[in-house]
């Protein structure tokens, strides 16, 4: 049985014909758009794209100026945030071709391009992986930020001063699980599956990782808006994967890669 990861891995997967199709009862209970209609996986947990923000570096130098803490991704285009901002490669970070993708859903991609191009002025530079800009907030690098929303918090546990924001419109992911094709302990993987989609162990995952569960009668984790006020886009994946080669060429001319 394969658990974890980003559903996007497992479509290709099942088309090569190494899934075993199963639709778990429990999927009944969980928003269609977790569930594959085809069967051949399903999500169970559920990360999202955040800002991260130094309280102690923004209250200090930016508050003072009447600059408002960023609740939109277009907040961060405010030349305050000028050298101040950080984010990922979408060259090298999964994070970071999400948040680009993100951009180009939420406002098309003329207007997409647009926005990265104004928001390249402000980026310090681009880092190999999506979780490192969290440090370099955390540790007063920099005031701003963009990573996964559960690895801000869990930052923030081991007391940093740092605060998650969940922006409108942004992306996610979906982690999945699928059941291998002719595997020697069938009926176990499914029963696996079972328990993987109930409310207990939505409770355990979030709990352990931070993330949200995709069941609605499980809280958000501790430091997280409820999952049913974060505000997702319409994040086409066939199409996110379809265009990833030609807008990660762009994206590199656009922005140096700096």
């Amino acid at each position: 049985m394969l658990v974890g990861g980003s559903v996007e891995f497992y479509q290709p997967l099942a088309e090569q014909g190494i899934l075993e199709k199963y639709t778990s009862p429990n999927a009944a209970d969980i928003d269609a758009k977790f569930n594959d209609p085809n069967g051949y996986w399903q999500g169970w947990y559920m990360g999202v794209l955040g800002i991260v923000l130094n309280t102690e570096r923004y209250q200090k130098e930016l508050a003072p100026k009447g600059v408002q803490e960023p609740k939109t991704w277009d907040d961060l285009l405010d030349p305050a945030y000028k050298g101040q901002f950080i984010t990922s490669n979408p060259a090298t970070a999964g994070g970071g071709y999400i948040f680009v993708a993100d951009q180009l859903f939420r406002l098309g991609e003329q207007q997409g391009w647009d926005y990265l191009k104004k928001l390249n002025a402000n980026v310090h530079h681009y880092t190999p992986k999506a979780g490192d800009g969290i440090q370099l907030t955390a540790t007063g690098e920099f005031i701003a930020g963009m990573s996964w929303a559960h690895d801000i918090v869990k930052s923030a546990k081991q007391g940093y001063p740092i605060q998650v924001i969940v922006p409108e419109q942004t992306a996610y992911e979906i982690g999945g699980a699928g059941i291998i094709h002719g595997g020697a302990n069938t009926d176990n993987a499914r029963k696996f599956m079972d328990w993987l989609l109930t409310k207990e162990t939505g409770e355990l995952n979030t709990k352990m990782s931070n993330r949200y569960s995709v069941r609605s009668d499980v809280a958000p984790p501790e430091g997280m808006i409820p999952v049913s006020e974060v505000d997702l886009v319409d994040y086409d994946r066939a199409k996110a994967a379809a265009m990833k080669a030609d807008v990660v060429k762009q994206f590199t001319e656009m922005a140096g890669t700096k």
